[in-house]
């Protein structure tokens, strides 16, 4: 098979391998904050605001434009 024909497998496993990974991150994120949240809920609001604006940074890597 020429270069030019794999070329876009690879570009496609690179891009979802790389959205997979964000995903588990978000979702190992969340089950950590719901984890910690009755444990220790005087800092819920904090927990609440950087689960947040982690998971507004990771989101443009699902975006598909």
């Amino acid at each position: 098979m020429e270069i030019i024909g794999i070329f876009p497998v690879a570009a496609c496993l690179i891009i979802g391998l790389g959205a997979l990974g964000s995903f588990f991150g978000i979702a190992f994120m969340a089950s950590e904050y719901l984890d910690a949240a009755p444990l220790q809920p005087d800092i819920m609001e904090v927990l609440s605001a950087q689960m947040v604006t982690l998971g507004c940074l990771l989101a443009p890597t699902f975006s598909s434009s």
